[in-house]
């Protein structure tokens, strides 16, 4: 069955209640907006007063900030890495804000959001561009002692959404649809779970990353991603299941090499997860005859059904880059993707990376292309 019909059906299943991902909004007391130009964005954002502390990074959005001409009493810090230790290093050096904003890409607001956190102080959040779900979600990936590790923070009180600048960001605006399109594979290593062990899904998170796939499938504006992003990162309110399977394994896994979002030569996280759900999406396919029938999509024809996803959101090009610029490397990554988070059921527990002859696998996936 077409991925379309696939969520249809899924929908018609297990959204019997019609969850709406704006009563999860309202509920947590989020403020959500959008903002179409520099003015209004601008001055939307919080007043300038000397115990607001504004937590973004070096490059486009630290530029940008300085450029608006808008602080000059609040406290900016400008984030060297994203870590626990950065976060420490902000509470010892401003440890009293009256709220505090993360202003810019993933690592920024992942920063923001933990040190909000701790000092259980109020968190904005001015996301600069839609590069993947974690924008809007509440839990932060931040290195500890060097190591990726997930924490669970809290929601926003406000997100502040410059949607010209999402609008006009090129690659990035890719990458979050990459990262929604994944969810696919998410989902199927969901149901794989429920059939393999005795995982029972939260139905309501669940649905929202159903619909946030469904949004960009029937739907290729800015609002559509605007809003998948926004799905998406509600789905893991509880945990990262539905939005975070074999697909962000490889990406996890890619990433801890040094190839993630670190600077030239390097990825970003929802252009992997893209790559990921390629490559399980295929081992799915290879490895039909050894995987349980009666999971949420078609094992045979995922692949063939993501790609097309792929092609039609013009994103293709973007999941095949790492591939194509530093496949060597990669084939060897793969191997180990067994190991690198085992506790949650994926895929990569029924097959065992380390017997899958890789080269085959890249080759097909390349040459397709």
């Amino acid at each position: 069955m077409p991925l379309i019909g696939s969520l249809t059906r899924l929908l018609e299943t297990y959204n019997k209640k019609d969850f709406d991902y704006k009563k999860v909004i309202n509920r947590n007391n989020i403020d959500v907006r959008f903002e179409k130009d520099d003015e209004t964005f601008k001055n939307e954002l919080p007043a300038d007063e000397n115990t607001l502390l504004i937590i973004t990074d070096p490059g486009f959005s630290g530029t940008y900030l300085q450029n608006l001409n808008k602080y000059e009493k609040a406290y900016i810090w400008t984030i060297e890495e994203e870590s626990v230790e950065e976060v420490e290093k902000i509470i010892t050096a401003f440890p009293q804000p009256s709220k505090i904003m993360g202003f810019g890409g993933g690592r920024a607001l992942d920063v923001a959001k933990m040190t909000a956190f701790k000092l259980e102080k109020p968190l904005i959040s001015a996301p600069t561009a839609p590069s993947h779900d974690g924008l809007i979600a509440k839990n932060c990936a931040l290195k500890v002692s060097g190591t990726k590790k997930s924490f669970s923070t809290g929601y926003p009180v406000q997100i502040i959404v410059p949607e010209h600048l999402w609008a006009s960001s090129g690659d990035l605006k890719r990458a979050g649809a990459l990262d929604i399109a994944s969810n696919v594979v998410s989902l199927q290593d969901v149901s794989l779970s429920m059939k393999q062990t005795e995982f029972k899904p939260d139905i309501e998170h669940m649905v929202y990353s159903l619909l946030s796939v469904r949004k960009i499938l029937e739907e290729q504006t800015m609002d559509s991603l605007a809003e998948a992003l926004i799905m998406s990162g509600l789905a893991m309110d509880k945990h990262s299941n539905y939005c975070s399977g074999s697909e962000h394994e490889v990406e996890k896994a890619i990433s801890a090499y040094g190839l993630g979002n670190r600077g030239p030569g390097t990825y970003l996280h929802g252009q992997l997860a893209g790559t990921g759900a390629l490559i399980a999406a295929k081992i799915y396919e290879i490895y039909a005859d050894s995987i349980p029938d009666g999971l949420f999509f078609d094992k045979k024809m995922l692949y063939s059904e993501i790609r097309r996803l792929y092609i039609k959101y013009d994103v293709l090009h973007l999941a095949l880059k790492p591939l194509l610029e530093k496949r060597e490397i990669i084939e060897k990554i793969l191997e180990n993707l067994s190991s690198v988070r085992p506790e949650r059921y994926t895929l990569w527990n029924i097959v065992d990376s380390k017997e899958i002859d890789w080269k085959q696998v890249l080759d097909e996936i390349i040459d397709e292309n």
